[in-house]
């Protein structure tokens, strides 16, 4: 395993493997961020930790075995705060991962996540985005639709500057122009 800031794909599928190694029973654990994009969508991308938004008690225990076996190698942690369309939990994708038997891997649908990376606003989130977009689009009405129902903590203004700013490096500055509309006609209602 690399060191921490280093796991690619093929990194997370192992440090899930060893986490299903120490269960007795079925658990489940949510990931969100960097770890779903390298997963999911861009093998080749490597995130600097394995964040969660939830785990079953047996599995975050695994989790603490693990860390505590190799601290510098395992970077993971239960994320307290992040920003979710609303209802994205009915959207959860479970992973079918080779080698599993009790661990069953939540990711976040494709347009909840690029909602919860754009949230941070981060330019390498924002790439990650671009490069998934790439290879299958995002839907401008469903990421409008979903930015929409996201419940902000901070200023509007700067969470919608991020969104606009993800919508404009996949869609180009006319698309960002449309989801501004869009967005308008939705907080009309």
């Amino acid at each position: 395993m690399p060191g921490p800031g280093k796991f690619d794909r093929a990194d997370l599928i192992a440090f899930l493997r060893r986490i299903d190694a120490r269960l007795t029973r079925p658990g489940t654990i949510r990931l969100i961020g960097g770890a779903v994009v390298g997963l999911c969508y861009l093998p080749a991308y490597r995130t600097r930790d394995i964040d969660y938004a939830w785990a079953d008690r047996e599995v975050r225990e695994a989790i603490l075995e693990v860390r505590a076996e190799q601290p510098d190698l395992v970077v993971s942690a239960q994320t307290g705060v992040y920003f979710a369309p609303y209802a994205h939990e009915t959207r959860l994708q479970t992973l079918d991962i080779p080698g599993l038997r009790f661990l069953a891997v939540q990711v976040p649908e494709r347009h909840d996540l690029a909602i919860m990376k754009a949230a941070r606003g981060f330019d390498r989130d924002i790439e990650a985005m671009a490069q998934m977009h790439a290879l299958v689009p995002f839907e401008l009405p469903t990421l409008v639709e979903r930015f929409h129902e996201t419940w902000i903590t901070g200023p509007q203004r700067l969470a919608d500057l991020g969104f606009l700013s993800l919508v404009e490096a996949l869609f180009g500055e006319q698309g960002a122009d449309d989801a501004e509309r869009m967005l308008g006609e939705l907080r009309a209602r």
